[in-house]
């Protein structure tokens, strides 16, 4: 049985606000904002990761919104910032929810094509959220780490498959990198994932700084 993590005590969780909003049932997440407890003013951190797990959906037994082991990391990361973020807004490169990337892959590689992604609306989501950015202290923060795994045991996918997922992501922080445009970018450590990705807010550690970063052409 899977273990059900949920927020810690210092999150506002009356006021998480999610697209679309956590009251419907949706196969997408396109943002979720997590705001902390008695922090009314103070900088927002945007930080973009690969695709939504479970964070955001609610609990069926206790009708709590659950989160999951990356945002738990993340958040707490941030909380501990010495720049006191008020806030933090996470985007996807992919809005589909999936307890991994590969799963989703395995489950209907189709859906990672055309209509079905829903790109063109994750990046209107991607350009206000970054167009409300205000102070010169937020900070947008990449976080997607490395090519996706595909390696599941006794299961295998077609050489094409896996390459077009390859391009795939290629595509996306492509398409991501241009939203953002000239807005300064950061990652936290000074580690690349395959020497060219950030590292995944899963990997994130309280003692790794939150340092500038310009993504490398892909």
């Amino acid at each position: 049985m899977t273990k059900k993590i949920y927020f810690s005590s210092y999150i506002d969780t009356e006021k998480i606000i999610t697209e679309p909003a956590i009251f419907f049932n949706s196969s997408y997440r396109y943002s979720l904002e997590i705001p902390f407890k008695n922090r009314k003013e103070g900088p927002t951190a945007v930080v973009i990761m690969k695709n939504p797990s479970k964070a955001g959906l609610i609990d069926d037994d206790s009708q709590e919104i659950l989160s999951d082991d990356t945002i738990y990391k993340v958040c707490d990361y941030l909380y501990k910032s010495k720049l006191k973020f008020k806030k933090v807004i996470v985007l996807n490169l992919f809005p589909i929810y999936g307890s991994t990337f590969k799963n989703i892959v395995f489950n209907n590689p189709n859906q990672l094509t055309g209509e079905s992604l829903n790109s063109a609306y994750n990046n209107k989501v991607y350009e206000s959220t970054i167009n409300s950015l205000e102070s010169k202290d937020d900070r947008i923060i990449l976080a997607w780490g490395g090519y996706p795994d595909l390696k599941i045991k006794k299961k295998a996918l077609p050489a094409e498959v896996k390459q077009s997922v390859i391009l795939l992501y290629k595509h996306r922080i492509k398409d991501v990198l241009e939203i953002i445009g000239n807005n300064q970018t950061y990652k936290v450590g000074y580690e690349l994932t395959d020497g060219k990705f950030p590292k995944h807010g899963k990997m994130w550690y309280d003692f790794q700084p939150l340092i500038p970063f310009f993504h490398p052409k892909i």
